[in-house]
């Protein structure tokens, strides 16, 4: 009887670290072309910032409490759906620089925008106090000329969050993309006491979407101590707050969101053997504290290999001299025998193999350590 054994490449043992600042996101991985695992990965620093220059070495897998190397790290752009909220206020017509409040944001908006290639992978909506103006452009002339042409009127403005509602419930709808981020740019004047108090629902709203607010409040400088709760509004949701005061330089829209267009491909190598549910996470080095991604689930079926014969001989005969006084005239036997195999993976992952061994009557005769693993002599 014949028994033939199949190994694979074997795991590595290492251990994992703790988080204690910055943040890393994974998402969903893939799993199909196993033993390779694909996912995407978000890294920030401190501060909200995307880490825009790693390398793989800089990155570790933690699967099931093993620390593994990266093949392969790369930035991709995942799109960005952002709508713009303006709640308009008789403030925003404060003269400054030859234009209004109000007029120096639109034209911020609009200078950004004309930077805009087109085609992107981006979408634009604008809402307003009134309802929305223009819903998920793709268009990057479609969005300069709704802001060109929403025109509304200061004087008789009346403050409310009807603008932000609509931004928010425009971020439930369903992405264009999987990878697609999505923010929201809340234009505001200062909120009286009954709208700041409502504040804290949509705060709350807003990170269970999983949807970023940057708020640029609109207000003289020294009415910054009554915007807690936007400030809050900002930071708790992942963006930003801006105190607009009049004559001060406008943000960089720009700066403020080309972070959410990107996020890294990770590519590694798994050394899972068993079916069932693996624990995969994220470990680097950032700001120099050890910082830990969340968790995800990996479900996979991993069986052995199943090695097949292909047509071996039925039966081997061997010719043995009854004695060591055999003539010098005894024909030579036949003492290599040319055997074929074929490694099945019943789990549908094809995998590389380490090395190949054939028994017989359990005692190694033969092994191949490098290719062909396929035939032994």
């Amino acid at each position: 009887m014949f028994l033939l054994g199949v190994f694979l490449w074997p795991a590595v043992p290492a251990a994992g670290q703790d988080q204690t600042g910055g943040s890393l996101i994974i998402g969903t991985p893939e799993t199909g072309a196993f033993p390779l695992i694909q996912f995407p990965l978000e890294a920030y620093d401190s501060q909200g910032n995307f880490l825009s220059h790693l390398k793989a070495a800089d990155v570790a897998v933690n699967e099931d409490g093993q620390t593994l190397l990266i093949d392969q790290l790369k930035t991709t752009q995942n799109g960005l759906q952002l709508t713009v909220a303006v709640n308009t206020h008789p403030s925003m017509n404060i003269p400054v620089n030859g234009s209004t409040q109000y007029g120096e944001i639109q034209t911020a908006l609009i200078d950004w925008i004309q930077k805009y290639p087109a085609p992107t992978l981006d979408d634009f909506s604008l809402a307003t106090s009134t309802g929305l103006f223009l819903i998920r452009s793709t268009d990057p002339l479609q969005w300069e000329k709704a802001l060109q042409d929403y025109q509304p009127d200061l004087f008789k403005a009346q403050p409310n969050l009807v603008g932000l509602a609509d931004a928010l419930d425009l971020a439930t709808d369903p992405l264009g993309r999987q990878e697609m981020k999505r923010a929201i740019l809340f234009i505001t004047p200062a909120l009286s006491p009954a709208l700041l108090s409502t504040l804290p629902d949509y705060t709350s709203r807003a990170r269970q979407i999983g949807v970023r607010v940057y708020v640029w409040m609109v207000a003289p400088s020294d009415t910054a101590e009554v915007a807690p709760a936007l400030r809050e509004l900002a930071t708790q949701s992942g963006g930003k707050f801006n105190l607009l005061t009049p004559g001060a330089a406008r943000p960089d829209v720009e700066s403020q969101l080309a972070n959410l267009r990107k996020r890294y491909e990770v590519l590694y190598t798994s050394k899972i053997q068993d079916s069932g549910n693996h624990l995969l996470s994220v470990q680097m080095t950032i700001d120099k504290q050890p910082v830990v991604s969340n968790e995800r689930t990996l479900r996979l079926t991993v069986l052995p290999p199943n090695p097949i014969f292909l047509s071996p001989p039925p039966q081997l005969n061997v010719q043995i001299a009854p004695d060591s006084s055999a003539s010098a005239e005894t024909p030579p036997t036949q003492e290599q025998v040319l055997l074929k195999i074929l490694v099945e993976f019943p789990d549908q992952h094809q995998r590389d193999l380490k090395a190949t061994r054939l028994y017989v009557n359990d005692r190694l005769v033969a092994e191949n350590l490098q290719p062909p693993f396929d035939q032994f002599i």
